[in-house]
C-alpha cells in the first residue's frame, strides 16, 4: 500500500520544553527508590526523597503481577 492511502499529511506545531529538546544531557540523577537514572529535571521530590515519575506513582504503565 502506499504512504498515502495510510497516512494523512497535516501542517502541525508541537510545543516542547527545552528540556525535550534533543542533544546531551543537561542533568542526571538517580532515583532513591529504585535506582534508575533520571534525566532532564523530570525527577520528582516527595517527602524528602528523588524519585522517578513511576516510583513517585506518575508512571504511564501499570505492571501486571501474576500475569
Amino acid at each position: 500500500m502506499d504512504d498515502g492511502d495510510l497516512f494523512i499529511e497535516r501542517p502541525v506545531r508541537v510545543k516542547l520544553d527545552p528540556v525535550e529538546l534533543p542533544g546531551g544531557s543537561r542533568s542526571r540523577v538517580d532515583c532513591e527508590k529504585c535506582g534508575e537514572g533520571i534525566n532532564q529535571g523530570r525527577e520528582r521530590r516527595i517527602e524528602g526523597r528523588v524519585l522517578c515519575r513511576p516510583c513517585a506513582g506518575e508512571g504511564y504503565y501499570e505492571e501486571l503481577r501474576g500475569a
